[in-house]
């Protein structure tokens, strides 16, 4: 499929923001959506896949937990500023994002976090800090292609469908379907960028990240253009701090503090006037700030490159249509798979286990529960 065709399945929004639409299975049962998060979710446990696969119940708990709050406001900053740019500042538009839930949960059922004040605060503080650390630091340039009206758009946020050749008698369309955050170019190639928000830096090589691999796979599928790989890039959920200030006044040396060296070189200019005017024990410290960071990394931005070849490509696409038949088996057990991490990965837990105890489930799954396609967008709305 050509990139025309591609951009022409997405309604990239124009300002105001608007809900971009997308095919479900609600619209037409006879389709059937498989996305990247189904695959992982069904391997998780069949019973959380099922409560919450657009195939199947298609819920998501009214409470969601704080981290996917404050992800989904981050890559909204991330398409407004590298893409449109309405906002002029990342900060402006991860801001916009707040106020926009604030008031889309007084028209609905979508409720913002308890802490919502922190995590605004801490939203803003990494965002910020985002466009401290691309001052040195190649952004990468957004691909920009005519959409169905001729019209060029920023490749971001790009929901991309991709017909699977499965037969099935409930069904007259498989797709596979994944939103691509951004299209670059990076050294003349093109390269998927995918936002992440971690507590943490992920510790697990990128070889072994599937929805990477689904990525690579699905961008070779849907775009007339080689390309080179995957881009992952992590934002660490905590604000960097200013350069420590001592007693005395002086800008402090230790080697421990949480800020990076664009910072510490920024407070030795604001008291010294150029850095390099500073004491001696600064300079080191501000050389040793500079050497445990490079181009893709310092302690609070990391981008991580990985590539596909085309065996790996192959690999990846059989393995799609293997576990895609299995989900779309109707003799299908939703066994349950209950481990450790059921506390923190899976917001049906309660459910789960009243459905165990035989309790009455579906009467507080439709209490504290919400359909997942007027959860994801609505907040769009109202974007000012």
């Amino acid at each position: 499929m050509s990139a025309d065709n591609l951009l022409a399945t997405d309604s990239t929004p124009k300002p105001p923001y608007t809900v971009r639409e997308a095919i479900t299975s609600k619209d037409n049962p006879r389709i059937a959506i498989i996305r990247t998060s189904d695959r992982s979710m069904f391997k998780r446990c069949r019973r959380k896949w099922d409560f919450e696969s657009a195939i199947r119940k298609n819920l998501a708990p009214i409470d969601r937990p704080s981290y996917f709050w404050i992800g989904t406001g981050g890559h909204f900053a991330m398409e407004d500023f590298h893409g449109h740019n309405y906002y002029g500042d990342p900060v402006k538009a991860f801001i916009a994002y707040c106020d926009a839930c604030v008031l889309a949960g007084d028209k609905h059922r979508i409720q913002v976090p308890d802490d919502f004040e922190y995590q605004k605060d801490l939203g803003i503080g990494v965002i910020r800090h985002y466009t401290n650390w691309l001052r040195n630091r190649d952004p990468f340039e957004t691909v920009w292609m005519p959409n169905a009206q001729g019209v060029s758009e920023p490749c971001v946020e790009v929901k991309c469908r991709i017909p699977l050749p499965i037969e099935h008698p409930d069904f007259d369309e498989i797709y596979y379907q994944m939103t691509l955050d951004r299209l670059v170019v990076r050294d003349g190639e093109y390269w998927i960028l995918d936002w992440k928000f971690f507590k943490q830096f992920s510790a697990t090589p990128l070889e072994f990240n599937g929805q990477m691999s689904a990525y690579i796979w699905g961008s070779h599928a849907m775009w007339d253009v080689p390309i080179a790989g995957a881009v992952y890039h992590e934002f660490l959920k905590k604000i960097p701090e200013p350069a420590r200030i001592l007693k005395n006044g002086t800008i402090s040396t230790a080697k421990n503090q949480a800020t990076s060296h664009i910072i510490y070189r920024d407070a030795l200019e604001a008291m010294y006037g150029d850095p390099n005017k500073a004491p001696s024990d600064n300079i080191l410290c501000l050389n040793w700030l500079a050497d445990q960071e490079d181009e893709h990394r310092d302690k609070f931005c990391k981008r991580t490159f990985t590539t596909r070849n085309q065996a790996q490509l192959e690999s990846e696409g059989e393995r799609i249509l293997m576990e895609v038949s299995e989900m779309l088996d109707s003799n299908l057990p939703l066994y349950t798979n209950p481990t450790r991490d059921c506390g923190w990965d899976c917001q049906f837990r309660e459910a789960c286990l009243m459905m165990d105890r035989d309790d009455d489930w579906e009467s507080f799954i439709a209490a504290t529960s919400i359909s997942r396609a007027e959860e994801s967008e609505e907040w769009r709305r109202y974007l000012k």
